[in-house]
This record gives structure tokens, C-alpha cells and sequence, in this order.
């Protein structure tokens, strides 16, 4: 029944695009050219989100063994017409992740229909290193009649955030001379109603070609906070606090961020607004910041502002006390992960046991459970 039903939806496919052409035959030459230009543009539009569709299904998470982490999901909204649907897949290796970057990208840029897709943080493999991603979320009362207020900033406060990042990375990594962190910005054109809710949002994006660990995320977030989250509350007449205009779990590493292009169900994306250079100058140990002369954006910059893609991100020493705060913090990582293998482990040998008296075996074989190996040296593996 499915295969007659997708035979007639593709004669009557055929049939339109046979219309279509017919039409032309009854137009002048300029109005012949506008309408293949819009055949063409409209094929083709199908094509990518047909190519995009396919990945997506292809790599669902469901499709994979269950230890393979979900690197990207759509969000979904059952009272959106058409309904979105939720989506989970899995964009392992860089082939895989440049394959889907590319066909995002051409679905992007060949339709007007909104894309809603996230992807999770990089982690690294053993370091816990993450890009630097930065989500300011501005709120403000509206006005007396309901409606939004206009945006009472502009590029200088993104001059003073960038500057304030770049003060404190200078402080915590090691820069050689003339070496250059990337901080790519957007935000929405303009303020909005958020839904459900009487108040008015804004907020600025910025993504930074810089690992950093999570512990000096954290740290690095909580240093920008002190130097200017009052001046940015007072200046921008902000109701929400400080620790809630800065995201802690994009710093931590736990929340998914937006993918370039893509937005929430009901609103609009972030734009593209240039990429604030920071050159680090040894001879006055100074980070001097430099705005953007041009905003143009093409499938390179979307790639670097993919907080998985990791061409493009740069590693760095630090200076004692931070590298001392990273060391501490790798400590409880390993024997967070050390203690959870082991609850895996022994739930392994429980369940093997289970299933040796279910096949019949003796049940009164007293077998020792079978002891846990790893590379983690005793006194690590003594603290559990």
C-alpha cells in the first residue's frame, strides 16, 4: 500500500513540474528566465533538504550502540503547524560532522523554512577541554503599553565584553607574541516578547576558538561577572541577576548550544555580526582587541563557530595557580569516571551471574567476583 502511495505522489510530481514547464511556453523571454531561475532555485532547495533529511536519518541515535553519545537533536514542538519533530542522532568523526555541516549549510541557504537544531559540547577525550561559548541573556521590563523597548546597546558593549574576555584569558593562558584568539559574535536584530512571559528578551552569542577546561570556564566565568555583570545590569536596566544573564551551563559543559543558523520553535535566529580578533602583544603583556571591518559570512566561519569542530581551536599552557586549579580538577574527574566504570563493572558480573543460574549452572559455585582493571594507580582506585 506505502509503494502505491509514494508512485502517485511522484507522478503527481511529474505532473507539476510538466504544468510548470508548459506555462513557459506562453511567456516572453524575460519572463521565461525568471521562471526557470525559480524552478531551479526551487529544485534545488528540495534536493538539499532532501540530501539533509536523509543524513539525519541515517545517523539517529537509535541506530547506534548505546554508549555512543547524541552529538546534535532538533528541537521538537507538537503545537507547531506542521508539527516539528523531536530528533537525536549521532555526527561522529570529522568526516560525518563535515558531511552534516555541509548539507545544514546548503538547506540553509536554499530555503526560508527555519532549521532547529543543537549540538552537544565537545569534552575532549581525556581533558575535559571545551570551546569557550558565551550566552548573555538580557531581560527587561516592557513598556507601559505592552510593548518591546527598543535595544539600548550596541558595538561598544561588545567592544567592553570582548575586551574584559580577552583581560582574564591573557590571565590564566600563556600567549607567544602576536598570537590571536577569534571571538565570533551574533545576535538577534532585534529585542522580542518572550513567550508566556511579561518581559523582554535580548542577548549577545559569542564563540571563541580557545580549549579551555571546564574548571577555567567556570573561573573565567565568574571573573567577567565581578569585572562588569553590575555596570552591564545597571547600563542596560536588566531585571534578571548576574549569575542568571550568564549561562553556567554552557561554561560547564551540559547544555547544548544553538547551531549557527538554527533557533528555537517561534524564534527568530541569531545574525552574524564580524569576529573580534585579540592579538596578544608581549612587549606591553597586553591583549589588544580588534573589531571586525567585514561581516561577510560563508561556510568557513559557520564551521568555526561549530563548537565541535575543532580545526580551527587552539590549545594553551597556563600560568601556575590555574594550571594547579586544572590538576585538582582532573583528579576528581578520573575518579568520577573511575567509580562509575566500576558501578558498571560490578553490575556486569551481577548480571552474568544471573544469567549462568538461568542457563542451569551450579547456583552453589561461589565464583569470586571478577576484579576491575585499570590503568588508575591503587590509591586512586582505594578512594571509592
Amino acid at each position: 500500500m506505502l509503494y502505491y502511495i509514494i508512485i502517485q505522489i511522484k507522478v503527481f510530481n511529474n505532473l507539476l513540474s510538466l504544468l510548470a514547464k508548459l506555462k513557459t511556453m506562453f511567456q516572453t523571454e524575460e519572463q521565461r528566465a525568471a521562471s526557470w531561475k525559480l524552478l531551479a532555485a526551487q529544485s534545488a532547495e528540495r534536493q538539499h533538504a532532501n540530501e539533509l533529511k536523509q543524513l539525519t536519518i541515517n545517523h539517529r541515535t537509535k541506530n547506534f550502540e548505546k554508549n555512543e553519545k547524541t552529538t546534535h537533536t532538533i528541537i521538537g514542538d507538537e503545537k507547531a503547524n506542521p508539527k516539528i519533530w523531536n530528533g537525536a542522532f549521532v555526527f561522529f568523526g570529522d568526516e560525518y560532522l563535515n558531511e552534516f555541516h555541509r548539507k545544514y549549510w546548503n538547506v540553509c541557504n536554499s530555503t526560508e523554512k527555519p532549521q532547529h537544531y543543537t549540538e552537544a559540547q565537545y569534552h575532549g577525550e581525556d581533558d575535559h577541554k571545551g570551546c569557550i561559548y558565551v550566552d548573555l541573556d538580557f531581560h527587561r521590563n516592557l513598556n507601559e503599553d505592552g510593548s518591546v523597548p527598543a535595544r539600548n546597546w550596541n558595538y561598544e558593549l561588545v567592544q567592553k565584553i570582548t575586551n574584559c574576555y580577552a583581560f582574564h584569558l591573557k590571565n590564566i593562558c600563556k600567549f607567544n607574541d602576536e598570537q590571536v584568539i577569534n571571538m565570533y559574535v551574533t545576535y538577534r536584530n532585534d529585542p522580542y516578547k518572550k513567550i508566556d512571559h511579561e518581559l523582554a528578551k535580548d542577548g549577545i552569542h559569542i564563540v571563541m576558538d580557545v580549549l579551555l577546561p571546564r574548571v577555567l570556564q567556570l573561573k573565567l566565568r565568574e571573573l567577567v561577572m565581578d569585572e562588569i555583570g553590575k555596570s552591564i545590569i545597571d547600563q542596560l536596566e536588566l531585571i534578571n541577576k548576574i549569575e542568571e544573564i550568564w549561562d553556567r551551563g554552557l561554561s560547564l559543559g551540559t547544555t547544548n548550544t544553538q547551531l549557527f543558523l538554527s533557533n528555537k520553535p517561534h524564534y527568530k535566529p541569531y545574525t552574524y555580526r564580524g569576529c573580534w580578533s585579540a592579538m596578544y602583544e608581549e612587549q606591553d603583556d597586553t591583549m589588544f582587541v580588534r573589531r571586525p571591518k567585514y561581516m561577510d559570512l560563508n561556510f568557513d566561519i559557520f564551521q568555526k563557530m561549530s563548537v565541535r569542530f575543532m580545526d580551527n581551536k587552539k590549545k594553551f599552557r597556563y600560568h601556575e595557580e590555574y594550571s594547579q586549579m586544572v590538576a585538582l580538577s582532573q583528579v576528581d574527574i578520573t575518579q568520577h569516571v573511575l567509580k562509575r566504570k566500576m558501578r558498571e563493572h560490578r553490575a556486569e558480573t551481577v548480571a552474568l551471574k544471573k544469567q549462568r543460574i538461568a542457563d542451569g549452572e551450579d547456583e552453589d559455585d561461589d565464583d569470586e567476583e571478577i576484579p576491575y582493571s585499570s590503568s588508575s594507580s591503587s590509591s586512586e582506585q582505594s578512594n571509592d
